[in-house]
Order: structure tokens, then sequence, then C-alpha cells
């Protein structure tokens, strides 16, 4: 059967609209985890060469780097306060506002008559306004109690992606330096609120403690207006809004990233379709489907294993019990589920793609014969690799049911369209995997 004839449906994503797709998408990912709405690992490449750190490796990160930049000038403003307490005597060249000096030294003859040459004036001296430190010290406090599960979740995400994504290649070696950069970005958040807080205490001159309370009266400069803004954004948490994400994707360098957005959305539909069969999840699914790796999904002692973007090469040992074939390279497909088989471990792949065209997902069939599985098993005595059982594509078509591209339904494709969603598909072709993982289990 061809696929041809779904691409007018694909193209539904733009007839109705580039932004509402975005929006479904954005809107479903959010509400799964936020993290899911960050740039992917070239983007973070691209980003620190061309543009700047990504716009939310963390939501956290840009708020630490806003305030980061507001500080100096937030202090500069507060810095120079009149304190009527504290004051000091001053000489004057005028008695205005001042009084005969006591110093001798500050008097001449003139025309044999002793009269000042300079006076004495009470000068009350500039203090920093302490309360308006005290509530920056707050903030600071604020981002970092947001930033510091962040920082531990993100190096832990880092850690398992690089387990799936390790490899040899120019790509593994790019996928390797995108991860530095995200990692480095959560690390330099963490060292600037350090510094912030070495600044403000070294700005008031003595031991502060952070208040919550709002000076009075509220500095009136530009710096100050920007903070009170941002405080209000921060106060209902610290995240990315809807309209702020549309922005950054609509054009540029965030414009690649619909199509990872797609692939994750993919993937979150896929694990709710597999837990609704009753796999239970067991770990942390968000950073696999964020950075790649591995997902686990258990139901008594049987397990099945997603693997998130695994880099697949035929000289490496391969976690996944699967490798490249003997055409040689490396694969990286988007998903690929490993599930007890009769005679060892079998896979399922399923690659995402944002396009209908016939040719592109003919393309994601190739698994078939480009993957093979690291162990063996008899065929008339001779040990053999097998392929994976299945390699099908998810493009945004419409319809409710899977479109078979082979009679032994090895190639497929499963509609799913934000704008047209029906989890009928991708649930009967999860049912499949999860029948297969019990019924060797």
């Amino acid at each position: 059967m061809s696929v041809a004839a779904g691409t007018s449906d694909a193209a539904g994503a733009t007839g109705k609209g580039e932004n509402a797709f975005l929006d479904r998408i954005l809107e479903d990912l959010r509400r799964f985890s936020p993290d899911l709405v960050q740039p992917g690992l070239d983007t973070a490449v691209h980003a620190e060469t061309e543009h700047g750190p990504p716009p939310s490796v963390a939501a956290i990160v840009r708020a630490v780097q806003r305030l980061n930049a507001l500080l100096p000038r937030l202090i500069d403003d507060v810095s120079g306060v009149a304190d009527a307490n504290l004051f000091e005597l001053r000489s004057a060249p005028t008695p205005m506002r001042a009084t005969l000096s006591r110093r001798p030294v500050d008097y001449a003859f003139h025309d044999d008559r002793l009269v000042p040459r300079r006076f004495e004036a009470v000068v009350a001296l500039p203090e920093p306004d302490r309360r308006s430190l005290r509530f920056l010290l707050h903030w600071v406090g604020v981002l970092d109690k947001h930033l510091s599960p962040a920082l531990r979740r993100t190096l832990k995400q880092v850690d398992v992606a690089r387990l799936a994504r390790a490899g040899g290649s120019v790509y593994a070696v790019e996928d390797e330096r995108g991860l530095r950069v995200i990692e480095g970005h959560v690390r330099e958040a963490a060292r600037r609120l350090d510094r912030m807080r070495a600044t403000l205490r070294s700005a008031a001159g003595l031991a502060l403690k952070p208040s919550q309370v709002l000076p009075r009266p509220f500095p009136r400069t530009p710096a100050w207006a920007s903070l009170r803004r941002l405080c209000v954004h921060w106060s209902d948490g610290v995240r990315i809004s809807l309209d702020e994400l549309r922005g950054q994707l609509s054009g540029g360098a965030w414009s690649a990233d619909l199509p990872y957005l797609y692939q994750r959305w993919c993937g979150v539909k896929l694990l709710e379709a597999l837990q609704s069969t009753g796999l239970q999840l067991a770990g942390d699914a968000v950073g696999a489907l964020y950075l790649g790796g591995r997902v686990k999904l258990t139901d008594g002692p049987v397990t099945v294993t997603l693997w998130v973007e695994p880099r697949l090469t035929r000289s490496m040992d391969q976690v996944t019990g699967f490798r490249c074939g003997r055409s040689g390279g490396e694969v990286t497909p988007d998903y690929m589920l490993v599930t007890p088989g009769p005679h060892g471990p079998d896979a399922f792949v399923l690659d995402a793609t944002k396009t209908g065209d016939s040719e592109v997902i003919e393309h994601k069939f190739r698994y078939l014969h480009r993957i093979e599985s690291a162990g063996t098993r008899l065929v008339a005595g001779v040990p053999v690799s097998y392929a994976p059982l299945r390699s099908w594509a998810a493009a945004p078509l419409g319809g409710t049911i899977c479109k078979l591209e082979s009679s032994d339904g090895s190639r497929g494709v499963i509609p799913m369209h934000p704008l047209d969603w029906s989890s009928h598909p991708v649930s009967a072709w999860a049912r499949d995997v999860a029948g297969h993982a019990r019924a060797w289990g």
C-alpha cells in the first residue's frame, strides 16, 4: 500500500497553520514535562557558536542570565542613598548650609580683620540601601532553589544520553559537544548565582540576610522596573511561556527544532500507548526523550526497553543488544524497543518524520537491513544474526488505522497528526509490542 495518498493529510499541518501544529505539540510536551520543549543537541551546538545560549536549556538558566545582566545596574541604583543617621563634617567654600569652622587654618586676616576662608558643612553619608540588597539576595535564593534540582537532573540525563550516543564518528563527536554545551549552561548558571551572592554581600559591606519584603520606597529606575516585572513572572514558577516558545521557534536557528519537537511528541505518545497496555514506567523518561537514552517498562518479570536515538555501530559493543549491520557505518533510529523473544531479544523500530512524502517514509524502513542483533540464533545448527521484527515510520497523516507497507507487517506507518489526533493507531502498534514481550518474557 502506498502512502502517497497521505501526503495531502500531512500538508494539513501547513494548511491548518504551522503555528497551530506547533502549539499542539508544545502543549502536549509541556503537559508531560516542561523540559521537553527545550532545543535539541544540534541547536545547542549552533547556539553556542552563533547566538549564545539556547532559549531554555532550562527556563531557570535564562532567569539566572537575566538577573545577572541586571545586577550591576540594580546595585548602582541603590548604592548612593543618603542616610540621615550617618554624617560627617566637610569643608565648604561658602557659608550656605554651613557653619563657622573650628579649624584655625580656615581663617585669614583681611584689612586687619580675621575672616573665614572655609566653612564646615554637615553632609549625610551615602550608604547602600540594604533593604533593596536583601530583596535581591532573596531572589538569588529563589532562582537557586529552582536551579539546584535542575542541575542534578540535567547532569544525570547527560550521563544517560552519553551511553546511547557514544561512538567514534563525526556525528558522535558533535553529539558529545552538544551534551557538553547543555551541561555547561547549567553549571555556569550555578556559578553565576554564587558570584551574585558574593557581589551583593560586598556591596552591603556587612553580613546580609535575604528578605522577600519589597523595599519601600521601591527604587524608581528602569533596571528596578525590569526586575519587578521579572519577579511577577518568576513568582508563578520559573517557566517559559507558550508565546515565548513560539517566537523562538518561528525562525532562524530555532526553526530547525520543529522536527525534533515532533519526534519527541511521537515519543511521548508512544510511551503513553505502552503504559496503556499495562506496562509500568521504571525510571526517568524525560531525560531520554530530551537527550536520548534508555527507558525501561516492566510488567512483573517482563521488561521492555525503549531506546531513544541509540547510536548503533558495528565495531563497538552494543548495550542495546543490536548493532549496525555488515554494511558498516552507523545508524540512529529515533525509537527502538527491545523485548524478550523466542531465541533472544527482539527489536521494534519506529522513526518519526514531519513529512508525508512517500520517499522519505520509505527511507524509514531501511533499519530492517541496516540493523542486526549483536547475539546470534541457530538456523540449521548455524549461528546467524537477525534483523528487527519491524521498522515503521510515524508521520503526520490523518486516519485512525495504521498503514501497512509490506504483507508481513514488518514495514508500515503509524498516523500521528497533532491536529487530527487519534490514539488508536499507536495504541494498536504498542499492544503488539507488549504482547510479544509477554509471550516470550
